[in-house]
């Protein structure tokens, strides 16, 4: 695993190394879609990170967090003593007590496709959880696109056609795309295009990184 990151161009020099098993998560493709199976916790159960193994904020343009990581109890400290963007991944935990962070990010992002999919409007939903930040909320709806809610307006962006071999990896893609047209100072709607470019390039290969298109 610290081949392939090194491969693919990223530094190692801050990952915790621990005596152990590591995570491993089991995904099956069904017709393109990925579908988690098992998951080995491994050296991650119980897992903390300590405030004083996060690089030095200085300097950074954004810092960004998922539900599904560590380190997010340091958000309040960091906004509190950097100029950096803070951005949170929440997936579809859009009832988790771990969202109370989201008063202290810029950017929020949350994955909705599930409403649509049981023949719930996402739209209020942005909305609620537009109330508890001052930050975007962001709401990735798969093929059915995505929503960017400010407070006063509600931006959407249509999903681009794409023969897909793999969604693996889809959000994530989004969300790197949003996030650094943003931070080069880009508009919404134009942050919105980037992020679905983005998951319509790994949804052309398989798996979440590398690979062939």
């Amino acid at each position: 695993m610290l081949d392939q990151i090194k491969e693919n161009g990223f530094s190692t020099d801050h990952i915790i190394i621990r005596e152990g098993i590591t995570a491993v998560t089991k995904i099956l493709i069904r017709e393109g879609d990925r579908v988690f199976d098992d998951y080995t916790e491994g050296v991650q159960e119980d897992v903390v990170l300590p405030y004083e193994k996060i690089p030095s904020p200085k300097g950074y343009d954004l810092i960004h967090f998922t539900v599904w990581g560590f380190g997010r109890e340091h958000i309040k400290r960091l906004k509190e003593s950097t100029g950096a963007l803070l951005s949170c991944d929440f997936s579809g935990q859009l009832e988790d007590p771990r969202t109370e962070i989201i008063q202290y990010l810029d950017i929020s992002f949350f994955s909705g496709s599930h409403l649509i999919e049981k023949d719930q409007n996402p739209e209020p939903v942005l909305k609620r959880l537009k109330e508890k930040t001052p930050g975007l909320v962001v709401m990735t709806l798969g093929e059915y696109g995505s929503m960017v809610y400010d407070g006063k307006d509600l931006y959407k962006g249509e999903a681009i056609p794409v023969d897909v071999v793999d969604t693996l990896g889809a959000g994530d893609a989004y969300i790197a795309g949003f996030l650094c047209s943003r931070i080069k100072g880009k508009t919404i709607p134009e942050s919105i295009m980037a992020g679905h470019l983005a998951a319509t390039e790994i949804c052309k290969r398989l798996g979440a990184w590398g690979g062939e298109p």
